[in-house]
């Protein structure tokens, strides 16, 4: 197993109040470890830009990657990458491998593809956004 420290921060009131599930950290954890690596922490906050802050200055010390889910899509309580951004004072810019991702997947479901949903791509600078099935 590799030695790269790895957490996934979920954010959501959804998976907090039990109306949905977490499959998004089941699923990274599955796929982490037949690549070699290990899930070392599991954190879910919910859709609150300072409890979203507080958990990264928690995971960051501790962990080489940090995974988020949720609160990226396309509505105004998207607050995840803004708040991520933030926190590791970077600016949010639009991450071509996400803009390409989302314009596939637009393209693949024959929908038309606005500037709000092209909002999803406007990620912290450096992120690296992962393909999501």
């Amino acid at each position: 197993m590799s030695l790269i420290r790895i957490a996934v921060l979920a954010t959501g009131d959804e998976l907090l109040n039990g109306s949905s599930n977490d499959t998004n950290t089941r699923d990274i954890a599955r796929l982490l470890g037949p690549a070699g690596y290990r899930l070392g922490t599991s954190l879910c906050v919910p859709d609150a830009p300072d409890r979203i802050a507080q958990a990264l200055r928690l995971l960051i010390p501790q962990h080489d990657v940090i995974i988020t889910t949720g609160g990226l899509g396309s509505t105004g309580d998207d607050l995840t990458a803004k708040t991520v951004a933030q926190t590791l004072g970077r600016p949010l810019v639009e991450n071509p491998k996400a803009a390409e991702m989302i314009r596939a997947r637009y393209a693949k479901l024959g929908r038309d593809l606005d500037s709000q949903v092209l909002r999803q791509a406007q990620l912290p600078q450096k992120s690296v956004p992962l393909p999501n099935t």
